[in-house]
Formats: C-alpha cells, sequence, structure tokens
C-alpha cells in the first residue's frame, strides 16, 4: 500500500485493523467479492490469454509455479465457478481460519520504500499489533511432469486467433549457460522468431524468456493466426541458433539490452516486487553479482551451446498450453480433449 509520511500512523493502524478484524464471513461481501473476481478474469482474459497459457504450461514444472497457478491462473478461475451460494458458511469459516493463522509475525515478511527516517519505528509498531506465531510448511500436494513427460493442454475461446505457450526446463540459475540463455531468448525474440512467427506467420506479437528462479524457458505468441507452424519455429529457432556460434554483434546488442532492463529505474511497487522474490528464493546480491558478471563475458559459443541444450530440453520435456476457438483447435489437434473456459 502507499500513504503520505504524515499520514504514516493512521495509514498502518487502519492496514493492521483491516488484516486482523475484516469480517471475512459476511455472505454479501462473499458474494461481491467474487463477482469481482470472476469479472476480472472473465475480461481479462482475451488481451491475457497469453500470460494465462505461459502460467498454466509452467505450473506443472515447478510447486512455486504451480502455487501461482493456483492463486491467479486457470485453476483459481474454475474454483470460484464453482462455487454457489450454499457454499458461502463453509468458505467464509475457512477464510477465518486462513486470516488467523496467516496474519501472525513469524508469518510476515515487510518491504517499504521511503525516504522517512521514522518509518522503521512505525512499522516496529505496526508488526506489534499482530500475534507472534510462526512459520510453518503448508502441505500441498503437487503433480509435476516427469523429466521424460510432454503435456499439451488446449482451452476454448471465443477468437479468430491462437495464443500459444510452450515451456522447457533451463539449467539452474547458478549455472553459465542458463546465464547464456538468458542473452539467447533476447536474440530469439528480436531476430529468428520476430522472422518466422511475426512477419511470416503473422502473429501480433511473440516473446521468448527465461523464468530465471523457476529454472524454465517460456515461448509464447499472441493473437497467432497459426499454431502448429509456431510451435515448429520456436523449435527451428533453437536448431538454427546452435548449428553455429552467435554472431558478435548481435550478442553485443543482446547484453546491451539485458543490462539496461536490469539499471532501468524501477517505481516503488517494482523495487518491493523485485526484493520480495529476491527474499524468497534466496537470490542474494552475490549470486546478483555473479550472474551479472558471467552475462557480460558470454562467447558466442556458450550462447550456441546454451541455444542446442535448450532444443534437447525442449524435444525431452515440455507442457504446451493452447488458447484458441474449439473448431481450430481440434483441427490442429485431433482427438485432443478441448477444455471449456467459465465464461
Amino acid at each position: 500500500m502507499g500513504f503520505l509520511s504524515q499520514d504514516r500512523d493512521e495509514a498502518l493502524d487502519f492496514a493492521a485493523r483491516l488484516l486482523l478484524g475484516a469480517d471475512l464471513a459476511d455472505p454479501a461481501r462473499i458474494k461481491v467479492a467474487l463477482g469481482d473476481l470472476k469479472g476480472d478474469f472473465a475480461d481479462s482474459i482475451n488481451y491475457n490469454a497469453t500470460l494465462f497459457a505461459s502460467q498454466c504450461a509452467s505450473s506443472v514444472f515447478t510447486e512455486a509455479a504451480q502455487d501461482a497457478e493456483r492463486l491467479g491462473g486457470i485453476v483459481q478461475w474454475n474454483w470460484l465457478a464453482g462455487i454457489k451460494e450454499s457454499d458461502y458458511a463453509a468458505l467464509g469459516k475457512r477464510m477465518l481460519g486462513i486470516q488467523k493463522l496467516l496474519c501472525q509475525r513469524g508469518r510476515l515478511v515487510v518491504g517499504a520504500t521511503s525516504g522517512d527516517g521514522a518509518l522503521v519505528d512505525a512499522l516496529s509498531r505496526f508488526l506489534g499489533h499482530f500475534p507472534a506465531g510462526r512459520s510453518q510448511e503448508a502441505g500441498r500436494p503437487f503433480t509435476l511432469l516427469r523429466p521424460d513427460e510432454h503435456l499439451k493442454r488446449t482451452f476454448a475461446l471465443p477468437s479468430n486467433v491462437a495464443y500459444v505457450s510452450q515451456v522447457c526446463r533451463t539449467p539452474e540459475t547458478t549455472d553459465r549457460l542458463q546465464v547464456a540463455q538468458t542473452l539467447l531468448s533476447q536474440m530469439l525474440a528480436t531476430g529468428w522468431l520476430w522472422n518466422l512467427v511475426r512477419m511470416r506467420g503473422g502473429a501480433y506479437g511473440v516473446d521468448a524468456r527465461p523464468d530465471l528462479m523457476e529454472r524454465l524457458f517460456v515461448f509464447s505468441s499472441y493473437r497467432d493466426p497459426r499454431i502448429s507452424a509456431s510451435l515448429e519455429d520456436y523449435r527451428k529457432s533453437l536448431e538454427a541458433q546452435a548449428l553455429h556460434p552467435a554472431d558478435p554483434s548481435e550478442l553485443e546488442k543482446a547484453k546491451i539490452s539485458y543490462v539496461g532492463i536490469e539499471l532501468r529505474p524501477k517505481g516503488p511497487n517494482q523495487d518491493l516486487g523485485t526484493f520480495f522474490r529476491r527474499k524468497l528464493y534466496g537470490y542474494d546480491e552475490a549470486l546478483r553479482t555473479k550472474r551479472r558478471s558471467d552475462l557480460i563475458s558470454i562467447s558466442p559459443e556458450e550462447i550456441q551451446e546454451g541455444a542446442r541444450v535448450l532444443a534437447e530440453s525442449l524435444a525431452a520435456c515440455d507442457a504446451t498450453v493452447v488458447f484458441a476457438s474449439s473448431a481450430r483447435l481440434r483441427q490442429e489437434f485431433p482427438g485432443c480433449r478441448v477444455e471449456r473456459l467459465p465464461l
């Protein structure tokens, strides 16, 4: 949340009272909240379909990605759509239990961006509102892909174009090859994929990006008139780059672009988002410095090797998620189950 320095104490006191005392079991509030949440999903599916597809495809590789899908993806949307008014009482009781469990000092991490020197003392007083408690591991079941498994999911969306995502594994975050694949993603998105999927294929947008902490590589295309051909182009772009060392001038452009993104000034919300992500994943300054040093020194031959390893990873185990019309999906993937969205 954001507030002015002069409103600091009042704002923090209000936040504590809201977190600790909100009546989460009120049926009228539950009904309004459900309506808002389901409406947000329905309103955003068309322009965010590629993000939904990428998140869904990533969710079968790691527990954290699966949690993200459960909290903000198609799984969450389907769950919300299945709640009936007769469920409100039980749902309210569960949310009160979660409220009590989460609102404990031992489970809170607080970050702040401010020039207010008195904020630290104010935050200490804020945390004093909460019982001590302690952090604990959550016992949730996870179903993840085997190392040699391929997954394909298709979702019916009333649209003349498709939204496509394909995800595979990368090496560890500390591995130089993953750093090379980070630069490779920049080169693919502005080179091979731009030409194959966007210029020739007609897609409105195409992207290749690494998820550093989850050790995943994500291909995606937006408002794509093709499906199978774009998936084939993802593979072809890696195989083409794996044939020879990267062009030194193109590699230099990728390094400048990526370092520029890292150094770009961020707003308070972005700073805090970065802080929490690094805190949760243990991404400390030493690791960040090492990756920066590796990035600057990556060679054209390492880009070639990164492409080769990524092509092998894609062939060995991948998850593909596509949003398109039912007729188009059945034409592209005969026999594949087409799932329906709660529109």
